[in-house]
């Protein structure tokens, strides 16, 4: 056109409004206390050691889940733990960053993978992140 810009051809169609906002980070390390209250956020192996005692000392159940901050699988467990830990208060609902806890989790292949502790004792453990396997985990510890 004469003296003007002219306005490029747009080829691609914008993106709608809400892809511009990036997603809200998820918790791992107990950066958000107050959307998982109910979980113990494990910071070494003497802290993992320490719950596992007590665990055998109250005679109570310790479900441990071992992940890593960068897995989103693992992330997604975080509040379905916290709601398990508020369902039932008696027993101690843990996360344990892998690279936190590098002595304990050296036969952890897979990320998210739980162990359950009854009395002090690994008894049981499951791989992956299916919530109502999990539920399924804890309703049949819970049972005796």
């Amino acid at each position: 056109k004469k003296g003007g810009l002219v306005k490029p051809r747009q080829r691609f169609r914008a993106a709608p409004r809400w892809f511009a906002r990036p997603p809200a980070p998820k918790p791992y390390r107990g950066d958000d206390r107050a959307a998982i209250e109910g979980v113990h956020f494990v910071t070494s192996d003497a802290d993992l050691q320490r719950l596992v005692e007590e665990s055998r000392r109250q005679g109570t159940k310790l479900f441990v889940e071992f992940g890593a901050a960068w897995c989103d699988h693992c992330k997604s467990m975080v509040p379905k733990m916290a709601r398990l830990g508020r369902q039932h208060p008696r027993h101690t609902f843990a996360v344990a960053d892998i690279f936190h806890v590098p002595q304990t989790s050296k036969t952890v292949v897979y990320t998210p993978t739980f162990w359950i502790y009854s009395h002090g004792v690994k008894v049981d453990q499951m791989v992956g992140s299916d919530k109502k396997n999990l539920d399924d985990k804890v309703w049949l510890q819970l049972q005796d």
